[in-house]
C-alpha cells in the first residue's frame, strides 16, 4: 500500500521539500502508520520529521507501551517527543464529557507548541492522522446531531463543532502565515488501517480509551465495523457538500493561526 499512497499523495508530498513535517502522534494504530508512510517517503521528497506525542489520558500511556514505542521508532531513525501535562486524569472524572474537556487540554497544548517553533511558519507542515473512516463517522454525526446534542436538526453552519469537522474533510490546507495542514490518510479506511499495522508489524497502544464511546465518531466506527463498510473519499466528499449547513465551502485558509489551532483544529 505504501507505493500507491506515495503516488496518489506525491503532488502535496513535493511541497514539502526543505520543511519540517510536524506530525501529532498518539501511538495508536492510525498515528503509527502515518508516521510510518512519512518516514519511508522522507529521503524523497526531502523534508524532516518531528513527532509530538500528547500523553493524556495518562491511563492509555502504559510504561510498557511507551518504551516499546519508543524503542521501536528510535530503531527507525525517529526520536518521538513525548509531552507530559500537569493534569491527570481525575480531572476528566466527574464532567457529562470527558472528550470534550480532554480535546481542550490536547488543544491548549498544542498551541504552546507552535509558540516555541524554530523555524519559520511557511517552513511547517502540520500532519494529523483522520482516516476516511473518521470522515465519514463526522459526516453522519453532523446528519444526525438532533440524536446526539437534543438538536432538531442539523447543527448550523457556523457552530465551531461543524467547522471543526469540516476542515477535516480536506487533504491539505494552506493557511494565511503560510503553514501547511496535511492530513495523509483520509482517503484509507480502517479497516484497511489496521491490515497495514499487521502487514509491517508496527507496534501501538495497547490500552484502549476508556471514554472512547462518549464520542460519537468512536460508536459510529464500530457500527460501520460490524457491518463491514467502507467508504470512497470522493463519494463521501460529495455526498457532504450536498448536506445542509455543512460548511465544506468555508474559507478556513483565511483563519488566523491563534484561531484555528486553538478553537477549529
Amino acid at each position: 500500500m505504501f507505493e500507491q499512497w506515495k503516488k496518489d499523495n506525491r503532488r502535496i508530498l513535493e511541497r514539502f521539500v526543505g520543511k519540517k513535517v510536524i506530525l501529532l502522534f498518539s501511538g495508536g494504530k492510525d498515528s503509527s502508520l502515518a508516521l510510518y508512510f512519512l518516514k519511508r517517503a522522507m529521503p524523497e521528497f526531502e523534508y524532516t520529521i518531528e513527532p509530538h506525542a500528547g500523553v493524556f489520558p495518562s491511563h492509555r500511556y502504559s510504561r510498557q507501551d511507551v518504551d516499546n514505542l519508543e524503542l521501536y521508532w528510535r530503531n527507525f531513525g525517529i526520536s518521538i517527543n513525548w509531552h507530559y501535562f500537569e493534569q491527570n486524569d481525575e480531572v476528566l472524572e466527574h464532567v457529562g464529557n470527558p472528550c470534550l474537556l480532554c480535546q481542550k487540554i490536547r488543544k491548549r497544548r498544542l498551541g504552546s507548541l507552535f509558540q516555541n517553533l524554530d523555524m519559520p511558519l511557511p517552513k511547517i507542515v502540520v500532519a494529523t492522522s483522520y482516516t476516511l473512516t473518521d470522515l465519514a463517522s463526522y459526516g453522519l454525526e453532523h446528519i444526525m446531531g438532533h440524536v446526539f446534542n437534543g438538536q432538531t436538526g442539523p447543527q448550523d453552519k457556523t457552530a465551531p463543532r461543524s467547522l471543526e469537522t469540516a476542515q477535516r474533510f480536506y487533504p491539505l490546507l494552506e493557511m494565511k502565515e503560510g503553514y501547511l495542514v496535511y492530513r495523509p490518510l483520509i482517503k484509507i479506511n480502517e479497516a484497511e488501517v489496521e491490515e497495514q499495522i499487521k502487514a509491517y508489524s508496527i507496534p501501538v497502544l495497547t490500552t484502549a480509551c476508556k471514554y472512547r464511546n462518549f464520542r460519537p465518531k468512536r460508536v459510529l466506527e464500530d457500527y460501520f465495523k460490524k457491518m463491514g463498510l467502507s467508504f470512497n473519499y470522493d463519494s463521501v466528499f460529495n455526498f457532504m457538500k450536498k448536506v445542509p449547513k455543512f460548511p465544506l465551502n468555508h474559507p478556513y485558509s483565511t483563519l488566523d493561526k491563534e484561531q484555528y489551532l486553538n478553537e477549529i483544529f
